[in-house]
């Protein structure tokens, strides 16, 4: 029973074409069907081979959760190899905490990633972002990520289990929906594209969101401000490829540009710090992002040692 499942499964990760849902199912299959270890036990320790002699000048990169003394059997072996040179293939990082039951999601600056967690929903992640999803969602009947950056949520339907985001002040709770999450600097945003949300907010009564609502949260001065008839262009154009902002100061868009691509930014000119401006640029690499805002904002930007200075033309 379910030997073909899993021998297509099996082909398929062996192309290097396997979800991470996929992955999952093939361990799950493992487990219960402890025969089908026949069919790729030859293919495990090449693998297991493989991967560690990929891995070795980088071990340092391996979580601490996963060592060799948790490493005990053909079983860990292999799921730990499977899941990890497949990820590593599809260009995403990633790791299984084993003793929390977390799987991670890691961004570097100025990189997007698209992710298919193990429920169906598809979650593009921004740069300098981290997602974490919680493994033990089957039982507790609850589908649970922590979000530090942002990302954005096309969320599968999946037997009526809620969908919760959770940014340590504010909790987005969803059945089957697209939305977009920031978390970044003690402020968290979130945009509705479609479907139907509720806000959970310390200290007062959750706020049921539309399409088009877009509510931001601050979490010092605890301020709650939404708008209306927004859109993805406006609140989430990285979604599209854009980096955008619009009727925004430009002391308010460098912390944006600083969190996407790690850089220092500096405005020496403190009238162009409170300048108004409404920009829009193609999200490529910071050197080519850097050119594009200097002829949309009429600005200079200057390197001196790792640091850039921004200056009226």
């Amino acid at each position: 029973m379910y030997k073909k499942e899993f021998q297509e499964l099996l082909i398929k990760y062996k192309n290097g074409t396997s979800t991470v849902h996929e992955v999952e199912e093939m361990t799950r299959l493992l487990d219960i069907n402890p025969e089908f270890y026949a069919l790729i036990d030859a293919d495990v320790d090449q693998d297991w081979k493989n991967f560690s002699a990929g891995l070795k000048d980088g071990k340092d990169q391996i979580p601490k959760s996963i060592s060799k003394k948790q490493i005990v059997s053909r079983t860990s072996m292999w799921k730990v190899a499977a899941a990890i040179a497949l990820l590593i293939a599809a260009g995403t990082v990633w790791w299984f905490t084993s003793n929390s039951g977390q799987v991670h999601y890691h961004t570097d600056f100025g990189e997007r990633q698209m992710i298919e967690l193990p429920d169906g929903s598809q979650v593009t992640l921004n740069a300098n972002s981290e997602l974490t999803w919680s493994t033990n969602w089957k039982r507790t009947g609850i589908r649970s990520v922590t979000l530090d950056g942002e990302a954005f949520f096309e969320v599968a339907k999946y037997k009526a289990q809620k969908f919760e985001v959770n940014t340590g002040d504010v909790v987005v709770k969803v059945l089957g929906t697209s939305f977009n999450v920031s978390n970044r600097r003690g402020d968290t945003k979130v945009y509705l594209e479609e479907g139907k949300v509720q806000l959970a907010l310390p200290g007062v009564e959750e706020l049921a969101m539309v399409p088009g609502d877009k509510i931001e949260y601050e979490s010092i001065s605890q301020k709650i401000e939404k708008t209306e008839m927004e859109t993805l262009r406006s609140a989430a154009a990285w979604k599209t490829g854009v980096i955008s902002f619009q009727e925004q100061p430009l002391n308010r868009i460098i912390p944006e540009l600083s969190d996407i691509y790690g850089v220092e930014l500096i405005c020496v000119d403190s009238a162009l710090n409170d300048k108004v401006m409404d920009v829009g640029v193609p999200y490529m690499d910071w050197e080519a992002t850097k050119q594009s805002l200097e002829l949309a904002m009429k600005v200079a930007i200057q390197e001196i040692d790792g640091k850039y200075y921004i200056e009226s033309k």
